[in-house]
């Protein structure tokens, strides 16, 4: 059982830390091929906004092997739909470094969730190289604050719109209203991000607004449109005024040093994962009875390597 697995004593953070192992399971089950290095959960247990029917979305990080650096023009970015309708997303390594760049919420939560599991020695090297360099990507900008009032804008577009995963609650009222939620929740974000508020300290909300988001989220409670269309407008207008106060705040928080230095970290674990299979697959071919090359003391020394680099 993984480390993390275990001595959990409350039960909502067992039921999760186990369905991330369960996702794990099925993924090297079913598709052996994806060197999945570390999975995250994303979504409304980050927000405590969950309740009894949410589902527990992840995301997973994945590295390439020497054939898809050779073989493929295109790095992993796919979602993986398992036999419970539960959905994993999966992004190679190769990507986080602009995923984080652009600062995409979406993805900045995955700095600051609690719920993740490492594999392997290449999953701890990711964990180090992004508690590092975390604390800058989490820095407000005028890239965050537009990517947040994008999204915020866009999530109530889309709770006008029936589609197929939506179709049931469509039909019974009306409205998207998990969408809706997410505009609510974004919203409030926005509001706090813009009086001086870190994003770090954003996903988890007020207690008052935590209540009136799960109580649209679940239909209880759905504002008119009148009051919809008056908090898009007053979040929109804090926005417009607080770029516009802050004219020489950076386009991007994020350093072109930080940038080049979480690349060349990113970098090092997929050659250690490269020399990883090197090794192996060389003592299968030459000395599939010997012992005369440790695998473990190999990667152990180029492991010391990489990291002194």
């Amino acid at each position: 059982m993984n480390e993390q697995l275990k001595n959990l004593k409350d039960t909502k953070e067992q039921r999760i830390f186990n369905d991330l192992q369960n996702k794990l399971d099925y993924m090297k089950k079913n598709y052996p091929s994806l060197n999945i290095i570390a999975i995250y959960l994303q979504g409304s247990q980050n927000y405590e906004l969950d309740d009894e029917y949410s589902d527990i979305d992840t995301i997973a990080i994945c590295l390439p092997t020497l054939d898809d650096l050779i073989t493929k023009s295109n790095k992993e970015s796919n979602v993986y739909i398992m036999n419970d309708n539960s959905h994993i997303e999966v992004k190679d390594i190769r990507l986080l470094k602009t995923l984080l760049y652009k600062q995409n919420p979406k993805y900045l939560e995955l700095l600051e969730t609690k719920y993740a599991l490492y594999l392997t020695a290449e999953g701890n090297m990711l964990k180090n190289a992004i508690d590092k360099y975390k604390n800058e990507y989490l820095n407000t900008s005028f890239q965050l604050v537009r990517a947040m009032i994008h999204m915020f804008n866009n999530k109530l577009d889309l709770s006008y719109k029936e589609r197929p995963g939506n179709m049931n609650e469509f039909q019974k009222f009306k409205l998207d209203v998990k969408s809706l939620s997410h505009f609510y929740r974004i919203g409030y974000m926005l509001e706090k991000l813009v009086n001086g508020k870190k994003i770090n300290n954003l996903f988890v909300l007020p207690q008052k607004q935590r209540e009136f988001i799960l109580n649209v989220k679940r239909g209880k409670h759905i504002p008119c449109k009148q009051e919809r269309d008056n908090f898009q407008e007053y979040i929109n207008k804090l926005v417009n005024n607080y770029i516009k106060e802050n004219e020489k705040l950076n386009h991007s928080s994020i350093s072109k040093e930080t940038t080049d230095k979480l690349k060349k970290e990113l970098d090092n674990i997929i050659k250690y994962a490269i020399y990883h299979e090197f090794v192996e697959t060389f003592n299968d071919i030459y000395y599939p009875n010997s012992n005369i090359i440790t695998v473990s003391n190999a990667l152990m020394q180029t492991q010391e390597k990489l990291l002194k680099k």
